[in-house]
C-alpha cells in the first residue's frame, strides 16, 4: 500500500503551516521512516508513541506503518503500572514521547527489556535530561536524513498498527489493524453519510491520536485530503475557539467534556464560531441540551459517532439532518437525532437475546449488541482463541435497540464500568485496589454524574471491625495503582452495604437522566462485593449527598427496595421518590418520559396496591404522579 498525504498541516504550538505548491506533505515523514530503519527497527517490530494531537506524532503515524513496523499509541493517563505492562505486552523497541510524558516513561524504563531507544518528540534546546542510555532526540534523529525513501511493498494484510483498549475488567487488551482494514475504514468514514470529507474541509481533531488513532481520522483526512489543524495539548475553551477562528475550522471531532468547555467559554465571553459547521461527538452520549445549544445558538451540525477500540474504531455515524430532533418517531421512544447513528457502509449490526436469537428491528426490542465487518478484530493480540463466534460476530458488551430505518440506540451496558471524559474505568478495580487496605472489609466503587467528565468514580466502604480507617489513606492506594483519571474523587465510609443473593445491575440510560439539577449530588452504582459468603452487594442502589450518603436502594425496573433514614425535603423536589418498606423518609430521582411537559402536567397514573404499573415505559410501584419540571419531563413515586 501506498499512501498519499495531500493535506494542509496546522499545528497550534508552532508558527508553522506544513504544505507544499504541490499539495504533498513534506516535512519530516521520509526522514522519521529513514532514522527507523537506522535504528535497527525492522518490519513487523513496534514502536509507541506517547504524543499529544502534533505534527511530529502525525509524522510518525505514516512513517512507521508505511516503512513496514507497527504503529502503537499509548493513552498517557495510564498508571505506571498499566504503562508498563501495554509496552512491554507489545514488545516495543521504541518509545516516541512527547514531553509532557517524558517523566512518566523515564520512571518505568527499567522494566522495559524490549525497549532499545526513546524518542523525546522535541527539539535540541528543549531537551530534558535523563538519566539513561540511548535518549534521543527527535529533530535531531532525522535531521542528517535523506529526504528520499522508497516506500517498501507491503502486504496489505500485513500489520498497521496497534491500540489497547482498557475498558474491560482485568489487563489491557490489545487490538492490531492491518493496511486493509485502515484503508477499507478510511474509504467509509470519508463517504458522504459518514464523516463526508473532503478536499474543502479544514478538520480539527479534537478527540487524542491515542484514543483509537483518533478515530481514524489522520487516514481518513490524508485520503479526502483536507486541512488538518492539530490543538498540541491546548484543550481548554479558550484555545479550542481562538484556534478554531484562526484556521476556520469548520468541523471538528472529540468527546463531550470538550465540548462542554468550549460552550462555557463561548457563552461566558459572547464569542460565535462562524466557521464552524458541524461537530462529531463520541466517547459518550451526546446531551440533548448540548445538541440543542450548538444547533440553535451556534448554527452548528451535531452529529453523534460511535464504535470500540475492537471496530477500529468507528461502526456508525448519525447523519440525521436539521429539525425536529427531538420528536420521537411513531411508536418508539428514542428521536433519531438523539440515537448513535447509522451503519457505515461495511458494518453489519444485529441484536440478538440471551439464546442467541437475532431480535427484530422495531426500535423498541432491546438485546445484545453484536457487530462484524473487513474492520472489527477477529482476535485480541497474543490471545490463543478467536473473539468472535463461528459466523463472525463480536459481542460488544453494549444492549442496543436497533430501528427498522437503522439506528442505534445503546440502551445499557452489559457490564459495570464508570465513563468519565470518555475514558473507561472499571468498578472491580477500584473496589479491589480499596480492599487491598486490611481495615475494609467490602467496597463498592459507583459513578457520580459530574457536569464536566460525565461520570466520576467514587468509593463506598464499609471498616473491619473496630478498624482505625481513613479516606486519605485509601485514596493513597489508587496513587500508584490506576491511571490518574481512573482515582476516585472520595470514599465514604458506611455502616453496611445492602447485599441480595442476585445481583442486578441498575441501566446506564436511567442514572444519565438524574444529572438535569442534581447532577452533583446523585450517583447510580455499580457494585461488586469481596466476601467469603455466597452473596453481592447489591447493584442498583442510590447515594445522595443531600441524605447525608446514607444509602438510598431502589431497584429500578422492578419493586423498590429499602433505604436508610436521613434523607431530607430536598431529596423530594422533581425525582424519583421510593416507597420503604421500613424508613420513615424518601430520597428521590428524576425519570425523563420524552414526552413534552404539557402531555405529562399533573397527569395520575393510579394502580392496586402491591402491583406494579407501567409509566412511561419505567415500572414502579403502586402509585406514580406524572411530573412537568424545568425542561425534563419524568415521573415522582408517591409513598402510598
Amino acid at each position: 500500500m501506498r499512501v498519499f498525504l495531500r493535506s494542509v498541516l496546522v499545528y497550534a504550538s508552532v508558527p508553522r503551516r506544513v504544505c507544499t505548491p504541490s499539495g504533498g506533505h513534506a516535512y519530516g515523514v521520509k526522514g522519521v521512516a529513514n532514522a527507523r530503519a537506522g535504528m535497527g527497527v525492522r518490519v513487523g517490530d513496534r514502536v509507541a508513541t506517547i504524543a499529544w494531537n502534533g505534527y511530529r506524532h502525525f509524522e510518525l503515524y505514516f512513517a512507521i506503518s508505511g516503512s513496514g513496523a507497527v504503529l502503537h499509541t499509548i493513552n498517557p493517563r495510564l498508571s505506571p503500572e498499566q504503562l508498563g505492562y501495554v509496552i512491554n505486552h507489545a514488545e516495543d523497541k521504541v518509545v516516541c514521547v512527547d514531553l509532557t510524558f517524558a517523566k512518566a516513561i523515564a520512571a518505568v524504563l527499567p522494566k522495559l527489556p524490549s525497549v532499545k531507544a526513546v524518542v523525546v518528540l522535541c527539539d535540541k534546546a528543549s531537551m530534558p535530561k535523563f538519566d539513561a542510555p540511548n535518549i534521543l532526540c527527535y529533530e535531531e534523529l532525522i535531521a542528517d536524513e535523506k529526504a528520499s525513501y522508497a516506500w517498501p511493498p507491503l502486504d496489505e494484510r500485513q500489520a498497521c498498527s496497534l491500540c489497547y483498549t482498557s475498558g474491560t475488567t482485568g489487563a489491557p487488551k490489545g487490538v492490531l489493524y492491518s493496511h486493509r482494514s485502515t484503508v477499507l475504514h478510511a474509504f467509509s468514514v470519508c463517504t458522504t453519510n459518514s464523516f463526508a470529507l473532503g478536499q474543502g474541509d479544514s478538520l480539527l481533531p479534537v478527540v487524542p491520536m491515542f484514543h483509537v488513532n483518533s478515530w481514524g481520522i489522520p487516514y481518513a483526512a490524508c485520503m479526502a485530503g483536507c486541512k488538518l489543524v492539530f490543538p498540541g495539548s491546548a484543550m481548554d475553551g479558550k484555545s479550542i475557539a481562538e484556534l478554531m477562528a484562526a484556521e476556520h475550522v469548520n468541523m471538528t471531532a472529540g468527546v463531550p467534556t470538550v465540548w462542554q468547555m468550549l460552550l462555557a467559554h463561548l457563552e461566558a465571553t459572547n464569542t460565535k464560531l462562524p466557521h464552524l459547521q458541524r461537530v462529531l461527538i463520541g466517547g459518550s452520549a451526546c446531551a440533548p441540551s448540548m445538541m440543542e445549544e450548538f444547533e440553535r445558538k451556534h448554527n452548528v451540525r451535531v452529529q453523534h459517532a460511535w464504535g470500540m477500540t475492537e471496530m477500529s474504531p468507528t461502526g456508525v455515524v448519525n447523519d440525521k439532518e436539521y429539525g425536529p430532533f427531538l420528536a420521537p418517531a411513531a411508536g418508539e421512544p428514542t428521536p433519531d437525532k438523539l440515537k448513535q447513528g447509522r451503519e457505515m457502509y461495511g458494518v453489519e449490526l444485529a441484536i440478538f437475546d440471551d439464546a442467541g436469537k437475532m431480535l427484530p428491528r422495531d426500535g423498541k426490542t432491546p438485546g445484545n449488541l453484536r457487530c462484524r465487518g473487513p474492520w472489527t478484530m477477529h482476535s485480541y493480540y497474543k490471545a490463543d482463541k478467536p473473539s468472535v463466534d463461528a459466523d463472525g460476530w463480536f459481542d460488544t458488551g453494549d444492549m442496543a435497540t436497533i430501528s427498522i430505518d437503522g439506528y442505534l440506540h445503546i440502551t445499557d451496558r452489559a457490564k459495570d464500568l464508570i465513563k468519565t471524559g470518555g475514558e473507561w474505568i472499571s468498578s472491580i478495580d477500584l473496589e479491589n485496589v480499596a480492599l487491598r487496605h486490611p481495615g475494609i472489609a467490602q467496597a463498592a466503587a459507583i459513578a457520580v454524574p459530574n457536569e464536566k467528565w460525565g461520570e466520576r468514580p467514587i468509593v463506598v466502604a464499609v471498616k473491619r471491625p473496630a478498624a482505625q480507617v481513613d479516606k486519605a489513606a485509601v485514596l493513597a492506594l489508587y496513587q500508584a495503582s490506576v491511571p490518574k483519571w481512573s482515582v476516585p474523587d472520595d470514599v465514604i465510609f458506611v455502616k453496611e452495604l445492602p447485599v441480595r443473593a442476585r445481583v442486578r445491575p441498575i441501566e446506564r440510560r436511567q442514572a444519565r437522566a438524574y444529572t438535569h439539577k442534581h447532577a452533583r449530588t446523585h450517583a447510580h452504582s455499580r457494585t461488586h462485593t469481596h466476601t467469603h459468603a455466597s452473596t453481592h452487594v447489591k447493584r442498583g442502589w442510590w447515594l445522595d449527598s443531600a441524605c447525608t450518603f446514607e444509602i438510598c436502594s431502589i431497584r429500578i425496573g422492578g419493586v423498590c427496595g429499602t433505604y436508610t433514614r436521613g434523607c431530607t425535603e430536598a431529596c423530594k423536589t422533581n425525582r424519583l421518590e421510593a416507597p420503604g418498606k421500613s424508613s420513615r423518609s424518601s430520597c428521590g430521582r428524576t425519570l425523563p418520559l420524552g414526552r413534552s411537559n404539557e402531555e405529562v402536567a399533573c397527569e395520575t397514573v393510579r394502580g392496586s396496591a402491591g402491583k406494579l404499573k407501567r409509566a412511561g415505559g419505567v415500572r414502579e410501584s403502586a402509585r406514580a404522579r406524572l411530573c412537568a419540571r424545568a425542561q425534563v419531563s419524568g415521573y415522582c413515586c408517591e409513598r402510598v
